[in-house]
């Protein structure tokens, strides 16, 4: 077996073309496998110590800037290496909205950010099985998000109310159904304003097939102090929609007939024109 692991120690260091490095540390030199094979080795150039030692361990020293890991990088590959220039920027449908439209007054999260997370989660089981204990899953996933528990029978009233409109009426009879679907498309420079190639990504809470094509549906948890105000959110959140359907038509090749936002705190479903 000692003999079979030199062979295989030998055969893995003839593959270097040019240059093969060993490590060694001295303090556990019985330890290293090249020692068994030295005997048949040429006398080994040392290579030369670091001008400059690191600290001792402990020792504080500044943590490395981004400057600092360019130039590092610039250093090893030179400043012509393909690899130092990004071939590709990134965004997210939801950074492109905030970015370019202006927040409509009062616009807030309503019960928060995590009462949204819970919400969004807890339709998304349910559009998968509409026999769930929703008390039960409310509480779990309420005290994931860390808040209180005396809220699983509001939010499960909610998801009963949402589950009871013509929307998840139409949902139930659909053909197919898709909850929380992922999605990337890479855009070509100069379309939708992008001055370079960029992957866009983004999550689509809700579509199903009907007869006819696809229905996409965004869920919005903002509070909703009247219709003027519902408006306003429903302009604001409208891009956001847009994109979502010509990014999913392109990457799917499927044909989304009907795009729209449902506000959840006003129970409506509003339909976004192309």
């Amino acid at each position: 077996a000692e003999a079979e692991e030199d062979r295989l120690l030998y055969v893995a260091g003839t593959r270097a073309r040019s240059l093969l490095i060993i490590s060694d540390y001295p303090a556990r030199a019985g330890q290293n496998p090249w020692n068994r094979l030295a005997a048949g080795l040429p006398e080994l150039p040392q290579l030369p110590e670091a001008e400059t030692a690191w600290p001792q361990s402990g020792a504080s020293r500044p943590a490395p800037s981004a400057e600092d890991f360019h130039a590092a990088r610039l250093h090893f590959l030179g400043p012509a290496a393909p690899s130092g220039a990004p071939t590709y920027a990134e965004t997210s449908i939801t950074a492109i909205v905030k970015q370019g439209a202006e927040r409509p007054p009062g616009l807030a999260a309503g019960r928060g950010v995590s009462w949204g997370r819970v919400v969004h989660r807890l339709l998304e089981e349910l559009a998968r099985d509409g026999s769930l204990d929703l008390e039960r899953l409310a509480a779990n996933l309420l005290a994931e998000e860390g808040r209180p528990g005396e809220e699983a029978a509001e939010m499960a009233r909610l998801a009963r109310d949402i589950a009871a409109s013509e929307l998840w009426r139409r949902l139930r009879a659909a053909r197919r159904r898709l909850v929380e679907l992922p999605f990337a498309v890479k855009v070509p420079a100069g379309e939708q304003g992008f001055p370079s190639d960029t992957v866009v990504t983004g999550v689509v809470d809700l579509v199903f097939e009907e007869d006819d094509g696809w229905v996409l549906a965004d869920y919005k948890s903002d509070a909703v102090a009247d219709e003027a105000h519902l408006a306003a959110l429903a302009d604001y959140y409208a891009p956001q929609v847009r994109l979502y359907r010509a990014f999913l038509e392109r990457q799917a090749g499927i044909r989304v007939k009907e795009a729209g936002l449902y506000f959840l705190a006003a129970g409506r479903w509003v339909v976004i024109e192309t």
